[in-house]
């Protein structure tokens, strides 16, 4: 894989950039991007972070707090929630709901801050064996803190262009 100091040369210095639906080539590199789309449980399990950057793949960690008019956008819209949800009984929706109005009360009474978060996998192989496998391996380790990847089919050059400067 790229190291941190060629990963800028490479990607800005090409003579060639090809997409397909599933990556990128760059010159005789093969280039992909995998993204977090959400987690299946509301409690996420320790050591996650360390578990998506495991992996030989450079990962980018978007965080930006949200502003206070967007923050009070999204309470509102968590209490629209759970008004809504509040007469479903299963199991599963009333800890959501829980979590929902813990977080409500955290952001209301002690001003705790609610942050825009997303991970970016970029991956790169000298061949598309490589590249799959490194892949997969991302996959393996988003199953098991119970996050969804996104192979962002159709997005590879929106991917690369989001990583790095285009020509």
């Amino acid at each position: 894989h790229f190291d941190d100091e060629k990963i800028n040369d490479a990607f800005l210095d090409f003579k060639k950039l090809t997409d397909t639906k599933k990556y990128v080539t760059v010159d005789d590199k093969f280039v992909s991007f995998q993204a977090i789309n959400d987690f299946n449980n509301i409690e996420i399990p320790e050591g996650w972070v360390y578990k998506l950057f495991s992996s030989n793949s450079t990962v980018i960690w978007n965080l930006s707090p949200f502003d206070d008019s967007l923050k009070e956008k999204i309470l509102n819209k968590a209490s629209s929630i759970v008004e809504i949800n509040n007469n479903n009984k299963s199991r599963k929706s009333a800890i959501e709901i829980e979590a929902i109005e813990h977080l409500i009360y955290l952001a209301n009474s002690q001003n705790v801050n609610i942050f825009n978060s997303n991970f970016i996998s970029v991956n790169n192989g000298n061949n598309l064996e490589e590249l799959n496998v490194l892949e997969i391996e991302n996959q393996l380790n988003a199953s098991e803190i119970s996050a969804n990847l996104n192979p962002l089919l159709f997005k590879q050059k929106q991917g690369y262009g989001s990583v790095c400067f285009l020509n």
